[in-house]
């Protein structure tokens, strides 16, 4: 049940295409299914990057990656680098950017009124 939160400081203009993209990568990237991944996009926040704020030219976006069992000291520099070159690959340009990685845990993650850890014991109970 990955959740991605995309916060630009800027309109994107494939909003569906830019989801569908990101989306398939992440699920490519962490090994799960397309189907389990929600994405958020806040549109147009204040984002402030040295000295830069929203009302500057300079395009800016802050990207948090929540997730279980994936990210690991010796592994989160390679999930950092690929969420920020598949975005730089989608949109087209070099843009300043913070990546957040989020190890949440099955307690705290959940869908359809059931926590992630309660969907995992139902599904090796059967």
């Amino acid at each position: 049940m990955p959740l991605l939160e995309f916060t630009p400081n800027f309109l994107i203009e494939d909003e569906s295409r830019f989801c569908n993209e990101l989306i398939a990568f992440a699920a490519s990237a962490l090994s799960k299914p397309v189907a389990t991944f929600s994405l958020v996009i806040h549109k147009p926040a204040t984002v402030f990057f040295s000295g830069h704020s929203h009302d500057s030219e300079k395009r800016s976006y802050v990207l948090r990656v929540s997730s279980i069992g994936n990210f690991t000291p010796s592994s989160n520099g390679e999930y950092m680098k690929g969420f920020y070159d598949q975005i730089r690959s989608i949109l087209g340009e070099d843009l300043d950017a913070h990546v957040v990685l989020v190890d949440i845990g099955g307690a705290y993650l959940g869908a359809g009124g059931k926590t992630a850890q309660q969907v995992m014991a139902l599904a090796q109970a059967k």
